[in-house]
Parts: structure tokens; C-alpha cells; sequence
């Protein structure tokens, strides 16, 4: 691998955990709208308001099951390291480069195919 592979695998890297830290960010956060709009509206004079309390409990379901900002906060940090490792680029040869790049994608986190080829 020579090192122009290396850099753009780091630049890469870097950029994807960016977007899933953003993307997974907002879903949690628009989430936890819905949450609070749909509590909100159980205090309104609707009839039915079981179907808002189900809609929450859903919600809330979903989000604890897949939590969204827990993996923001995890891709976040990984972003931070990939772009640690490309400002100390420059100054690292080609094989400390290609071992810390290596050691980093050890613990990426998984993201949606949509997001790969980006």
C-alpha cells in the first residue's frame, strides 16, 4: 500500500465516521422530538390519547434498542482519532502510518451502506 492509498483510506475514514456521527446524531435527536411532542399531546383535548401513549412507548423502544446516540458519540470519537492520526501524518513514515491506520480501523464502527460510497 503506498502512502497516497494510505492517506486517502485516513481522509476516507475520517469523513465517514464524520457523516454517521452526524446522521446518527440527528436521528436520536429527532427522535426524542417526536417523544416529546407526542407527551406534549397527550395533555391535549384529543380522544384516544392511548395511541399517543403506544406511539411513545414505540418510539422509545426504538430508540433504546438501536441507540442512536450512543453510536454518534462513539463514531464522533473515532472521527477525532482519524483526524489526529492526518494531522500527524506528515510527519510519520509509511509503515508507523500504515500500522496506526490499521490499528484504528480495528474499532470502526459499523455504518449504514448507504454511507460508505459517499
Amino acid at each position: 500500500m503506498d502512502r497516497d492509498t494510505i492517506i486517502f483510506e485516513l481522509n476516507h475514514s475520517y469523513y465517514l465516521e464524520k457523516m454517521h456521527a452526524t446522521l446518527f446524531g440527528r436521528i436520536d435527536r429527532f427522535l426524542y422530538l417526536i417523544i416529546i411532542f407526542l407527551g406534549a399531546s397527550v395533555f391535549a383535548s384529543f380522544k384516544g390519547t392511548f395511541v399517543f401513549g403506544g406511539l411513545i412507548a414505540l418510539v422509545s423502544a426504538l430508540s433504546f434498542v438501536y441507540q442512536f446516540g450512543k453510536a454518534s458519540a462513539y463514531a464522533d470519537d473515532r472521527s477525532k482519532k482519524y483526524l489526529l492520526l492526518i494531522r500527524k501524518a506528515p510527519d510519520l513514515d509509511d509503515k508507523p502510518l500504515k500500522e496506526e491506520l490499521i490499528k484504528l480501523e480495528d474499532f470502526d464502527s459499523k455504518v449504514w451502506h448507504s454511507l460508505e460510497f459517499a
